[in-house]
């Protein structure tokens, strides 16, 4: 990456070895600073290397310092920082400048905003088409949160929602068996009442017991959560901003003792309170039976509807996540990527400065791989970028007519055979397109139908940027079928961009991809046989680079997915666990009905009502609930409606089956109570 002089300054980053540029440096030619990996993959973390030199494109170049561990500045990938000097600049079109300034206090983005716009309006005051072109100001954490993933911030709302429901239904269980508890603790309560306990001190205890739960399971929490980050560390699963640390600190572990502490209040209050209003006298009289087992069914039943209801809520939102992934991973791409192995190659500019000789280099590697093996470009799915202008012969130039939205690569012969790219019409290139030969292109569809609608693009004349001889007329020779290329910024999603194809032969860059079909062994070090001073970058699959594009989205889904199925389990034992309790509670009412000739069936259909109310409840709420946070979650979703009915309708099943299974085994004991003992125990 070339920076200027003061770049480490802005930023306020001290080396961990060595300095960083200086004003002299400008004189004393090429000047490096490195990254610690590069430092410690490369060079062996060389304690001496300060002074030493590398070379870079056939160029030497000075190490004056080693950045410490962690430091990242956009882009991420950059490892070796070069000062910008008037010896040492690249080409003027290969290098997009950003410019990084840091605000005065009490000058804000607006202030920055118009001071530039207004020395940006003077440079170009007599060049109407720069002019147009104003530079923008942003905030710089901003633009790196963006470039992580557009999607991010949602992603992080809606797993905090899943984590908080989660909770929640941890917590209508705890309460609802603190309520549970409170019956079959109701004599022990009442003779502690009895022998001068007051309401207030038993309210105390109570609360006591609940805090002690709630402080063991936070510490078991925080022990998990400390193993999940460094796992998470160590699989980086999701690209976070630059400078972004996962950590648990001081802050979480407060955060995490408060909500342990307020849950602990929140949910155990109400069953603290009923508990120590029983009346001693009454519960005392009648074994351990007071007013709370007389408590209304009604809070009990909300509770478990609510548990209901947020577990198909996460349900659903894991539902439609998965079937995006699969969707983005079944969709047809435009071409096959099974097979296929892509490694970079960088020509040093001193030695093949011009088109011929470069040229010459391509045709070798080319007839080395095997012509119908191999194929080079300037750009591979999924990561295609379309910001060129294309220009028309004989139309018009207008606002419509200038939108930066076509792609622009430059590709061997063999490029669409090797990948398996369609030809719809017309012809692709041949060896005849040569540098001496008509100036040609093919274009996909995409571009076919946003130019060309209604007319034969065959024989049409565009140019990609502005005319002249860096950028001539081409004619259209063939149109391809479109290749599907990811979204700017956001995992989940295919485009189909507009690009322009040219023939290698005819424009042959300093930087191509090598592609190779079936991928072949020791690929690096075929071509470095041709060449051994020119830069080969790491082989890897096709395949490969759209697994790690999908890596986001599928572990998403999948975290999601495991949040919903753990709150299904809580729920399913919050069920169980108040049915046990029904039945428990209403023994002898279950003795009287199957003496007075119900049947086990019946008393399979009475405990299976007392589940059906909360569960049908719990339905309806989360099918409206989830409606709301769908919608929410629509930046993440792909191929899927967030009302469709196939995901609504499995969930929906799932969640009646899990139900049912909790609800089988307390009415099967209920089904098998005798009611002659039921009678004589009470």
């Amino acid at each position: 990456m070339p920076v200027s002089e003061s770049f480490f300054a802005l930023l306020g980053i001290a080396p961990a070895l060595g300095r960083t540029f200086v004003a002299k440096d400008s004189q004393r030619g090429c000047s490096a600073v490195l990254s610690d990996r590069l430092w410690r993959r490369q060079l062996a973390a060389n304690p001496n290397i300060i002074g030493n030199s590398v070379t870079l494109d056939g160029q030497v170049c000075t190490v004056i310092g080693v950045m410490p561990p962690g430091f990242a500045f956009y882009p991420g990938a950059a490892e070796l920082w070069i000062l910008l000097t008037p010896n040492f600049s690249p080409p003027p079109d290969q290098l997009p400048i950003g410019i990084f300034a840091r605000l005065r206090p009490g000058i804000g983005i607006a202030q920055a905003q118009a001071e530039v716009s207004a020395l940006h309006a003077a440079v170009h005051r007599n060049d109407g088409k720069e002019r147009d072109l104003v530079p923008a100001v942003h905030n710089l954490q901003e633009e790196f949160t963006f470039l992580a993933d557009a999607s991010l911030k949602t992603t992080l709302w809606v797993l905090l929602g899943a984590v908080t429901f989660v909770l929640l239904i941890a917590c209508l269980n705890i309460a609802n068996l603190l309520l549970g508890q409170a019956v079959a603790r109701e004599h022990e309560l009442a003779l502690r009442a009895a022998l001068g306990c007051g309401r207030r001190r038993l309210l105390r205890q109570l609360l006591t017991e609940g805090l002690l739960l709630a402080s063991i399971g936070g510490a078991l929490g925080v022990g998990v959560a400390f193993a999940a980050i460094r796992y998470l560390g160590a699989v980086q699963p999701v690209e976070m901003p630059i400078g972004a640390r996962v950590e648990i600190n001081w802050p979480v572990l407060a955060f995490t003792a408060a909500v342990s502490v307020l849950t602990a209040l929140l949910f155990g209050l109400l069953p603290a309170w009923r508990a120590s209003r029983l009346d001693a006298i009454e519960s005392l009289k009648g074994g351990g039976r007071g007013s709370v087992s007389n408590r209304p069914r009604r809070l009990t039943q909300a509770l478990i509807a609510g548990e209901m209801a947020l577990s198909l809520v996460l349900l659903v939102g894991a539902g439609l996540l998965m079937e995006s992934v699969l969707n983005m991973d079944h969709e047809p791409l435009g071409f096959r990527p099974e097979g296929l192995a892509v490694t970079g190659v960088t020509l040093p500019a001193n030695r093949y400065s011009d088109a011929a000789s470069r040229l010459q280099f391509y045709d070798r590697v080319v007839s080395l791989l095997g012509d119908r093996t191999a194929a080079l470009t300037t750009g591979l799915p999924p990561y295609v970028s379309a910001s060129s202008v294309m220009h028309i012969s004989n139309r018009p130039v207008s606002p419509e007519s200038e939108r930066h939205d076509v792609g622009e690569r430059t590709v061997s012969p063999e490029y669409f055979e090797i990948l398996r790219v369609r030809l719809l019409r017309g012809r692709t290139f041949n060896v005849h397109d040569r540098p001496s030969s008509e100036p040609v292109a093919v274009i996909n569809d995409a571009i076919a139908r946003e130019y060309f609608a209604g007319e034969d693009p065959i024989g049409k004349r565009i140019c990609i940027g502005d005319p002249g001889e860096k950028n001539p007329w081409r004619t259209i020779v063939g149109v391809t079928a479109d290749e599907k290329s990811s979204r700017n910024y956001r995992q989940i999603g295919w485009v189909e961009r507009g690009n322009v194809f040219k023939p290698l032969a005819q424009d042959p860059p300093r930087s191509v991809s090598v592609v190779v079909r079936p991928a072949g062994a020791a690929l690096q070090h075929r071509i470095a046989n041709i060449d051994d001073g020119v830069a080969i970058g790491d082989t890897e699959m096709m395949e490969a680079r759209f697994g790690r594009l999908l890596a986001y989205p599928r572990f998403r889904a999948v975290l999601l997915g495991a949040f919903a199925g753990f709150s299904l389990l809580l729920a399913a034992i919050g069920l169980y666990g108040v049915l046990g309790q029904f039945v428990a509670q209403r023994t002898r009412e279950i003795g009287v009905r199957m003496a007075a000739g119900a049947t086990p069936v019946d008393v399979l259909r009475f405990i299976g009502l007392q589940a059906a109310y909360p569960v049908t409840a719990g339905l309806a709420a989360g099918l409206l609930g989830a409606e709301a946070a769908v919608r929410y979650m629509g930046t993440l979703l792909y191929g899927v409606r967030p009302t469709g009915p196939t995901t609504l309708g499995i969930v929906s099943i799932a969640l009646i089956v899990v139900a049912g299974l909790a609800t089988l085994l307390p009415a099967r004991r209920a089904s098998r109570v005798d009611p002659l003992l039921a009678l004589r125990n009470e």
